[in-house]
């Protein structure tokens, strides 16, 4: 047969995890995502806990083949949230799993970013179980890629690629914020 011709396998779908309290991790995962989207493959992006409009999510949901949903009730950080506003980002996100799902068991697409979902788990912000599932039962040639501050154990054993991001050193520890285009 000529070479280029072969019959080819889509390749197995396999777990990233990228986690610590460093800078770079929705980076290392935009970046992923880039690679994927210029291979032809549908990456659907999940941002925990963030409102989706950081300038690489920006242009990833301008791109074909991309979708970004972001999950974030209120305004400010997880820790400054009102009980009420922790239930409904619990429902929202608890909500954007099950959609997910139901758009991974369609084939609607090949790659799966669930951006700080680590973080809204230890936040008790996102139902363990339910994420489990979706992890277990993605399909087989599905890549998954998983960010967050903590390294889950759950996560951590399901993963194929298990980066720890560590920080050594960051403005904001000399007062400087966060600066667009940079931190998001």
């Amino acid at each position: 047969m000529p070479r280029g011709r072969e019959t080819q396998l889509p390749p197995p779908g396999l777990v990233h995890y990228y986690y610590g309290d460093g800078k770079g991790k929705t980076s290392a995962a935009a970046g992923l995502a880039l690679r994927l989207l210029a291979s032809g493959r549908r990456v659907l992006i999940l941002q925990f806990l963030k409102d989706g409009h950081s300038g690489e999510m920006r242009l990833l949901a301008a791109m074909e083949g991309a979708e970004v949903r972001a999950g974030l009730i209120g305004r400010g950080f997880s820790w400054t949230l009102s009980e009420s506003e922790k239930e409904q980002t619990r429902q929202l996100h608890d909500d954007a799993i099950h959609r997910a799902a139901a758009d991974l068991k369609a084939a609607q697409f090949d790659a799966l970013i669930l951006d700080e979902v680590g973080t809204a788990l230890d936040l008790g912000l996102l139902d363990r179980e339910g994420l489990l599932r979706l992890i277990d039962s993605r399909p087989k040639n599905c890549e998954l890629i998983l960010t967050g501050h903590q390294a889950d154990p759950d996560l951590a054993e399901r993963a194929d690629y298990l980066s720890r991001i560590v920080c050594e050193k960051h403005p904001w520890q000399q007062g400087i914020t966060a600066r667009e285009g940079i931190e998001y």
